[in-house]
């Protein structure tokens, strides 16, 4: 079945989406911030909004890792439990985008959603997965896991992707740069520099960006080291999942997730800016 290629189609699907499954990055907790619920149910306002947890608690290369398994796992899931997957859409956020990219290949032409998003994705910009995003066979048949196209945002100056995952893969992402090829199918959309709407006069894009980050952002040892200890402690992981045992304000593991949950609504944001 050839897909209808335009960011358009998205556009037009959004009112009708019964379901969305939202996947979040690394060191995510178990309940979605009622600010991300609200923004995704503003760009999808008939849809459930599902968070898709997988087991992000550990290590960056840990982590990195377990995300393209859960991508692997989550082909089989939606085929054997998902019904109307034409009506089901994949949003996926920093690492998450990893998970989803990895689940798309693993899709295929086999199970089809109706169309995914990727915001600010960490994966590899020029990864073979990403060649594959809407991507259809020589014969006009979907062969990347969906109806419609796949929506990728990045954002040039986004300082989180670059002290990050710059710093640890050595690559840029996808997130950041955008694709390296373009094909239809896969549209990508840019946050523009002076992009600063936010809920409640939160300016997101001034929140992630490089300068500011400089100075406060831990560095993925010092995160990494956090992690370590934290599960190492007696009953570390529920303490670590609960967030009671750290500040906010100076544990590695704390200034990180304080700053994804900026990472995350700007791109929303924004999302929610280009599917308008």
């Amino acid at each position: 079945m050839q897909h209808n290629k335009s960011l358009e189609y998205i556009k037009q699907q959004t009112s009708t989406i019964k379901q969305v499954f939202f996947i979040p990055g690394w060191l995510t907790k178990d309940t979605l911030q009622d600010d991300q619920i609200a923004c995704l149910k503003r760009i999808y306002p008939q849809a459930e909004i599902q968070p898709w947890f997988w087991d992000s608690y550990r290590t960056w290369s840990i982590a990195r890792t377990n995300a393209e398994n859960e991508g692997k796992r989550i082909a089989g899931v939606l085929e054997s439990t998902v019904k109307s997957l034409e009506s089901t859409a994949l949003v996926a956020h920093s690492l998450g985008g990893r998970v989803l990219t990895h689940a798309l290949a693993a899709m295929g032409k086999r199970i089809l959603v109706d169309h995914a998003v990727l915001l600010g994705a960490a994966i590899d910009y020029d990864h073979p997965y990403v060649d594959l995003l809407g991507a259809m066979d020589s014969a006009g048949n979907n062969i990347g896991g969906t109806l419609g196209p796949v929506l990728s945002c990045s954002n040039e100056n986004d300082g989180v992707l670059k002290l990050v995952y710059g710093t640890r893969e050595w690559k840029q992402a996808l997130g950041l740069k955008g694709p390296k090829a373009r094909h239809i199918g896969l549209e990508n959309r840019c946050v523009p520099a002076n992009w600063t709407i936010g809920i409640q006069g939160i300016r997101y894009q001034e929140l992630v960006s490089e300068e500011i980050l400089k100075g406060e952002m831990p560095t993925i040892d010092e995160i990494d080291q956090a992690v370590e200890a934290a599960l190492l402690t007696e009953g570390g992981v529920k303490k670590y999942q609960d967030g009671g045992f750290f500040d906010y304000s100076t544990n590695p593991i704390g200034k990180y997730m304080g700053l994804d949950k900026h990472h995350s609504m700007l791109f929303l944001t924004f999302l929610s800016n280009v599917l308008s």
